[in-house]
């Protein structure tokens, strides 16, 4: 079993994204514990220029593009 996630381009991809990988470690990975780590304990690590690429939004606003990137995401307060 993996221990490391290493996804590229992170910063172009949608919050949905992070947070639809989060539910599905969780589903996956079950356990009778009520362990709410994120990713279910798995390390992530999300590689690409955090301050140049943002997710791409067909004909969105700037509003609809900051609220599509990841630290809009409910998995960001966990850090």
């Amino acid at each position: 079993m993996t221990g490391l996630i290493i996804w590229d381009k992170a910063p172009m991809a949608h919050k949905f994204c992070f947070e639809t990988l989060d539910k599905s470690l969780r589903d996956i990975m079950k356990t009778n514990g009520n362990e709410q780590k994120i990713f279910r304990g798995k390390v992530v690590l999300f590689g690409g220029d955090f301050r140049q690429i943002l997710p791409i939004i067909q004909r969105g606003s700037r509003l609809d593009i900051v609220h599509a990137t990841v630290n809009a995401s409910y998995l960001w307060d966990s850090y």
